[in-house]
């Protein structure tokens, strides 16, 4: 057995490798060596191969006499170097589980964003009456916000679609502000409920988990289907 193949054995007691080793970093697989004998060696393969052949030979005599053990195993600059090359593993490994297991919220926001259709008064053919939330319906937002802000006491309807149309330009802030007034609507106060808790998704992300669970709970939310299926993304 040579040098490197005695030290990878002493780091590694509990694995029974089957590989040689020549030139300090050439290592050689037998045919009927274990996917997981491959990787190991591939990852000691790259490390030895900087290691000083005198730094080797050193560290060998100190296995093989058990001298000092304690101390080289603190100073040793194989060691360092082994623990160095292990701490970046664990942190990459660390790090690209961690970027797995974050959802993508921007992308849940736009899987599930649908804005509210116009059901006060839908555009019909061959009417040329374009009010207010005809041009709602024809995405005439800007519009639509300076029209409904120009009126005095807005009733529901005005304040929800006054909402809908800051979350079609993607101001939320502003949109959040309406469709608070709303929310306890008897005809519109779900989908406010509902468009909240999207925003909140948008802007502050694992905030928004409490909104979408209360939406669950409730029996006869109509987003209460949508509600779970978006939680299950989020957790």
């Amino acid at each position: 057995m040579n040098d490197c193949k005695k030290i990878i054995n002493y780091l590694l007691p509990s694995e029974k490798l089957n590989f040689d080793v020549k030139n300090n970093s050439e290592i050689i697989l037998h045919n009927q060596s274990s996917e997981k004998e491959t990787e190991v060696c591939r990852n000691f393969k790259s490390t030895l191969g900087q290691i000083d052949s005198g730094e080797l030979k050193t560290y060998l005599k100190v296995i093989e006499t058990g001298e000092n053990r304690k101390e080289y195993k603190f100073n040793s600059v194989f060691l360092r170097k082994i623990a160095a090359i292990s701490i970046i593993i664990i942190f990459v490994l660390i790090a690209k589980n961690q970027l797995s297991n974050t959802p993508d919220y921007s992308k849940i926001y736009e899987d599930y964003f649908e804005l509210y259709p116009n059901i006060v008064d839908p555009v019909t053919k061959g009417n040329n009456d374009v009010n207010i939330y005809k041009q709602y319906e024809l995405e005439h937002y800007g519009l639509v916000i300076e029209k409904i802000k120009s009126i005095n006491n807005l009733k529901p309807e005005e304040s929800f679609y006054l909402a809908s149309s800051y979350l079609a330009i993607s101001d939320f802030v502003k949109a959040e502000e309406q469709f608070k007034k709303t929310i306890n609507d008897s005809k519109y106060g779900q989908a406010s409920e509902w468009y909240l808790a999207l925003i909140s998704l948008k802007t502050q992300k694992k905030k928004s988990k409490k909104l979408f669970e209360q939406i669950a709970s409730k029996e006869n939310h109509r987003y209460k289907q949508k509600a779970k299926e978006l939680l299950k993304l989020i957790k």
